[in-house]
Order: C-alpha cells, then structure tokens, then sequence
C-alpha cells in the first residue's frame, strides 16, 4: 500500500503526506497481513513480544482503508464507516477479510449494489463494483435506474457514505458507452 501511495503521488503530482487511505487493488482484500507487519523472531527476541506486532496502515501514516465489502441486504441499512478496533462488525465472506483488530484504522466499507434481477434464482446480482452487479446488455435506462435506486436505498436509510465502485469496462458495457451515458444523466454536467 505504501508503494501504491509513491506511485499515485508521482504520478497524480499529489503530495504523498496527503494520501491517507487506500484500496487495495482490485478489491483483493490481504487479510490482517494487509493491516500489520510481523517483525522477525531476532527483533521480538530484543522487544517485548507485544509490540512485534506492528501495523503496517499505522505507520505508514494510513487512517483508512476502503476494500472491503459489506452486505447490508437488499431491504438493510447500508453500513457507515468505522473503526477496526474491534473485528469486522459486518459479515465479511471474503476468505481474507482481517480476523483481528486494528485499532485506529478506519474502513470505509464498499455497500454492495443491487442490480439485476434473477429470476431463476428469486435474487439480484449484488457487488461492490457497479459493473459485476449489472448484465453486459444492460440499456442506458436500466444502469441509470439502478444507480439512483442503490443510492436512493443508502439516502433514505441510514444516510452512510454513498461509494460509487467503478472500472473502466462499465464506460463502454458490450462495445457502446452505455455504462458513460447512465453516469452522465446520472451525475449531470453543467
């Protein structure tokens, strides 16, 4: 994560003192090892065993990290950012979700949206990422109506930060724009 911050501060000309919080690429969460340092036996031996475990967000100067995931439930309240003072408060099915506590390190979750409609299985895809969550034909007004939907369910629930999760590929979903002309009528320019 340190690494990602140099290359972002380079190349966006952003003062690296300024990126305080991250997502890990590709939302491949690291477990606690993306949250800590374990310090070698030599190290430990010399310190107090309590204090080898260092973490890595933490002393890097990080206050937040924003890859995880979290399912409120089609009808739930989405979920407000927090703290990792204690594990995890939602259930987290991603095998390297963080186990342990970190504390002072927030996380801003990634509520997932619901988009398409199943049928077959009575549900609707749901993701982090805009794109997973719709169908590559999706039409300009389907993927309009879901983003306002998505955010419409976070607004008139518990207000938590809306995070709108996307990849180039939705721009231009099966060939044409129609991913760029939803957001367009979606967050409209002057």
């Amino acid at each position: 994560m340190d690494g990602q911050r140099r290359i972002i501060a380079k190349f966006a000309n952003a003062n690296e003192e300024e990126i305080v919080g991250m997502r890990a690429p590709q939302l491949a969460l690291g477990g606690d090892e993306q949250f800590e340092v374990r310090l070698s036996l030599l190290t430990c031996y010399y310190q107090n065993y309590f204090i080898c475990r260092v973490q890595m967000m933490s002393r890097a100067g990080f206050l937040y990290d924003n890859s995880m995931s979290a399912n409120p439930g089609v009808n739930g309240d989405p979920f407000w950012p927090q703290t990792l003072d204690h594990s995890v408060p939602w259930d987290c099915y991603d095998a390297n979700c963080p186990k342990s506590s970190f504390p002072g390190i927030w996380t801003v979750p990634l509520n997932q949206f619901y988009g398409t409609y199943l049928p077959q299985i009575d549900s609707f895809r749901r993701s982090s990422m805009v794109r997973a969550a719709v169908d590559l034909n999706t039409t300009v007004d389907q993927l309009t109506n879901m983003l306002f939907s998505n955010f419409d369910r976070s607004y008139t629930a518990s207000r938590a930060p809306y995070v709108l999760a996307l990849n180039a590929d939705l721009l231009q979903l099966n060939g044409r724009n129609t991913g760029m002309q939803a957001l367009q009528r979606y967050v409209p320019l002057p």
